[in-house]
């Protein structure tokens, strides 16, 4: 590797590190690893992409827009990919670091004023 090849490494695995808790990068990271299963799949049964869009009903376009990310994939465009290609697509959460700590809320205190009108204080 050259200087300047260990230099964008390094400058890239930076990058990757700074955005990793991103929830923007945590949804591009899923898709590419759904698009990556994906294309998997269909490379081990030898389906083309006009074969799985005629399994899917429809335009070999579109499925080369989603494999390539262009649209946002929802639940419902895996499932349909994932049914055409005889896979089950699951979706596991896994805990990875403590859930952030947010701004505490202030406490309320409700106190019922003269004529019984009901009162709402807030207190820090």
């Amino acid at each position: 590797m050259t200087a300047y090849e260990t230099s964008a490494q390094e400058w890239f695995t930076s990058l990757v590190e700074q955005y990793r808790d991103d929830p923007e990068y945590i949804a591009e990271k899923l898709v590419l690893d759904i698009i990556g299963d994906l294309c998997r799949a269909m490379e081990e049964q030898s389906v083309t992409k006009a074969e799985l869009a005629q399994r899917l009903g429809t335009s070999p376009a579109f499925v080369s827009q989603v494999l390539n990310g262009k649209p946002n994939m929802t639940l419902l465009t895996l499932a349909k990919f994932a049914a055409a290609l005889g896979l089950e697509p699951t979706i596991r959460l896994a805990a990875s670091a403590p859930p952030p700590k947010h701004a505490a809320r202030p406490r309320r205190k409700a106190a019922m004023a003269p004529g019984s009108e009901r009162v709402v204080k807030a207190t820090v």
